[in-house]
C-alpha cells in the first residue's frame, strides 16, 4: 500500500478540457471555469499563459469528463448530485456515474452580501484600493477553506483508491469559477433584517427569497424583504439569500447512500451499528493525526456518511492486536474538510475560518506566519488543535439525535465518556454556542482516537492472528 509522499500535475487534453467546460458552462450556468488553485504553486509551477490555469490539474485515478444533467438541487443550497462521465485513467475507460457537486464560496457570504469585496463597483483591479486587497487576498490564499476542503478530498480520496483506508468518498474533480450561489440565513434573519447594511444592500450585492410554509410542502415565492419588512417573521419560514457572479469552487465526489443521521432515525437503526462505525472513524482519524496531524473541526452526525458494502468483515491491526470489525453492510465516510487543519510535508495548511474575524476565529491561536506549531505570539492563548476535538463533537451529536432510542448501556457510557471533559463535566450539559468549542478544544480529553481504539468495549472484536487475512486489512 503506497504512501502519498508527492503529488503531481496532469495536462489536460484541450479538445476534452473544452468539452468538460462547455458542459458546466451549459448544465451549471456558470462562467470561466478553470482548474488552478493557489496550492497547486507548491508543487509545480505554473506558466503564465492564457491557457495554463484550465489546463493543469491534479494528477489522480478518476476525472469528471461531462456532465450531462442536473438530478437533483435543493433551493437552500447550491449543492447538487449530477449526471457526469468519469473517466477511469487506471483501465482507460469512460463509465457514466451518479456524482455529489458541492458548491463552496471562495469568498466568505457575509461580506459579499455587506459588500466588503470588489464586486460590484467593478473599481479597477489594478489600483490601490481596500476593497481589491479583502477580495485578492481571500481568493489567493491557499488556506482559503474552499481550498483545504478540495486538499484533503483529493488526498484521502487516494487512500481509498490505493486501498489503505477506506473511509473517504472518492474525489473525481473540482473546478473553480464564477456563478450564483444560494446561502441559508434563516438562522440569522432576526438579526440581519434590523441591520443597516444588510437593508441598504438588499437588491444590490443579493436578492432574498422567502419559502412560506404551509401545512403542506413549503411553497416557494420570490418575494423580497420590502414586501415583507412590516409583517411579523415567520419562524417556519426559509430566508435564502442569492449572490449572483461571485467566485466559486466546484467539488465533485462520489454520490454516498446517507448521512449518519439518517441511519440514526431509521427503522432499521441498530445500536452495533455505532460500534462499527466509532471504530472505523477512530480509525481513520487516528491515521490522519498520525500522518498529517489532522484535525477535522466540525465533525457531527451529518459529516458522517456511509455507502453500503457486501464485505462482512473489515480486518484491522493496530499494535499487533487484530481485530475482525462487522461492517453490517455499511462502510462510514469522513466529508466535508471546510474547517480542517492539515500538516503535508511539513506544510501545515491553518485554515483561514480559524483566522481573525472569520467564523470560528477564537477558538485556535491562528499566527501571523503559518509555521502554526512554533509561533508564539504575546497577549494571544495558545490553544493548539485538539486531536480529542472530534470525536467528543461527534458523541456529543450522536448522543442528542439518539433521545430515547434503545441502546445498549455499555454504548451510551462510552458516548458520555468521550463528551465529558478534564473536570468531569459533560459538555451536553452546557450551552451550545461558540464557547462551547473553545472549551472542547482546551479541557476535551477522554476522546483520542487511539484511546477509543483500545476500548474494553472492542475487545470482543479481537481476533488470533491464525484467523486474519494476510493482505486485505488496515493498519497505521
Amino acid at each position: 500500500m503506497k504512501e502519498i509522499k508527492y503529488i503531481q500535475y496532469h495536462k489536460w487534453d484541450k479538445k476534452i478540457v473544452k468539452n468538460y467546460f462547455n458542459s458546466l458552462k451549459n448544465v451549471l450556468e456558470i462562467k470561466s471555469p478553470q482548474f488552478y488553485i493557489p496550492f497547486f504553486s507548491l508543487y509545480f509551477y505554473i506558466h503564465n499563459t492564457k491557457n495554463s490555469h484550465k489546463l493543469i490539474d491534479l494528477k489522480r485515478q478518476y476525472y469528471l469528463t461531462e456532465i450531462k444533467d442536473i438530478i437533483k438541487e435543493k433551493y437552500y443550497n447550491s449543492n447538487m448530485i449530477l449526471d457526469g462521465v468519469i473517466y477511469d485513467s487506471s483501465k482507460n475507460t469512460y463509465i457514466n456515474e451518479t456524482i455529489f457537486c458541492k458548491t463552496i464560496p471562495v469568498l466568505e457570504i457575509i461580506h459579499c452580501i455587506n459588500n466588503n469585496y470588489n464586486l460590484i463597483n467593478n473599481n479597477n483591479y489594478h489600483l490601490p484600493s481596500g476593497y481589491n486587497y479583502n477580495t485578492f487576498k481571500k481568493i489567493n490564499d491557499i488556506n482559503n477553506t474552499a481550498y483545504i476542503d478540495v486538499f484533503c478530498s483529493f488526498l484521502f480520496s487516494k487512500l481509498v483508491v490505493n486501498n489503505i483506508l477506506p473511509n473517504f468518498a472518492i474525489f473525481y474533480g473540482s473546478t473553480n469559477c464564477i456563478g450564483n450561489y444560494k446561502y441559508d440565513i434563516t438562522d440569522e434573519y432576526s438579526d440581519l433584517r434590523i441591520d443597516k447594511c444588510f437593508n441598504q444592500n438588499l437588491n444590490n450585492t443579493f436578492k432574498l427569497d422567502i419559502y412560506v410554509s404551509s401545512d403542506e410542502e413549503s411553497d416557494e415565492s420570490d418575494e423580497d424583504f420590502s414586501d415583507s419588512e412590516e409583517s411579523d417573521i415567520n419562524y417556519n419560514d426559509d430566508y435564502i439569500a442569492k449572490i449572483k457572479n461571485i467566485p466559486l469552487q466546484l467539488l465533485f465526489i462520489e454520490k454516498l447512500e446517507g448521512t449518519l443521521e439518517d441511519y440514526l432515525i431509521s427503522d432499521e437503526f441498530n445500536g452495533e451499528v455505532i460500534l462499527s462505525c466509532l471504530f472505523q472513524i477512530s480509525f481513520a482519524l487516528h491515521y490522519l493525526q498520525k500522518k498529517y496531524k489532522f484535525t477535522h473541526n466540525d465533525l457531527h452526525i451529518n459529516n458522517i456518511m456511509y455507502s453500503n458494502t457486501e464485505k462482512e468483515y473489515l480486518y484491522y491491526k493496530i499494535n499487533n492486536k487484530y481485530f475482525r470489525i462487522p461492517t453490517y453492510g455499511k462502510i462510514f465516510k469522513i466529508i466535508d474538510f471546510g474547517r480542517s487543519i492539515i500538516t503535508y510535508n511539513n506544510k501545515t495548511y491553518m485554515n483561514d475560518v480559524f483566522s481573525k474575524n472569520s467564523e470560528a476565529w477564537g477558538q485556535y491561536y491562528y499566527p501571523s506566519q503559518v509555521d502554526f506549531y512554533n509561533k508564539k505570539e504575546k497577549n494571544i492563548p495558545d490553544t493548539k488543535p485538539s486531536f480529542n476535538f472530534d470525536l467528543c463533537r461527534l458523541s456529543m451529536t450522536i448522543l442528542d439525535e439518539l433521545g430515547d432510542r434503545t441502546i445498549d448501556n455499555s454504548i451510551l457510557d462510552l458516548l458520555n465518556h468521550m463528551c465529558t471533559d478534564k473536570y468531569g463535566d459533560n459538555y451536553r450539559d452546557m450551552i451550545d454556542d461558540f464557547s462551547l468549542y473553545i472549551n472542547i478544544s482546551k479541557n476535551s480529553v477522554n476522546s483520542l482516537p487511539i484511546d477509543i481504539l483500545n476500548h474494553k468495549i472492542f475487545k470482543e472484536y479481537r481476533v488470533q492472528k491464525k484467523n486474519f487475512p494476510l493482505k486485505l486489512y488496515y493498519k497505521f
